[in-house]
């Protein structure tokens, strides 16, 4: 049966978290290749950086645990697809957690508005 997990964050909590902390930030919750797509538009970077937090939550949130002990935020990724859309990649201890929890793909859908952003995963 699908599991979802679902996570709303406002961009001013997470402009205030960056403005702070910077790359040291960027670098404990992103990976390289996250990072390095985000920075080739700065246009909206902040709603970019929230939209994929939320998206990170979202998937930790239907895998069942969250982040903490089992899960870390670069053990997964928010990247582009062909056409643009989010798509989930997972390190190897991502994939194991997703496959001992008897699923074999996880999809997400991302919203923007001006104060929040939301973000849905579905693991089946």
């Amino acid at each position: 049966m699908p599991n979802p997990g679902l996570d709303l964050c406002n961009p001013k909590r997470i402009e205030l978290v960056y403005k702070r902390f910077g790359s040291k930030f960027l670098l404990r919750v992103f990976t390289e290749k996250e990072v390095e797509e985000l920075k080739t538009n700065m246009k909206n970077f902040i709603h970019r950086l929230a939209a994929r937090y939320a998206a990170k939550e979202a998937v930790a949130k239907c895998l069942g645990t969250g982040f903490g002990k089992h899960l870390s935020f670069r053990d997964l990724e928010i990247l582009r697809g062909d056409n643009g859309e989010p798509v989930v990649r997972l390190n190897e201890k991502a994939t194991k957690l997703m496959e001992s929890k008897g699923y074999t793909e996880i999809k997400v859908s991302i919203s923007h508005e001006d104060i929040i952003v939301g973000a849905i995963a579905i693991a089946s």
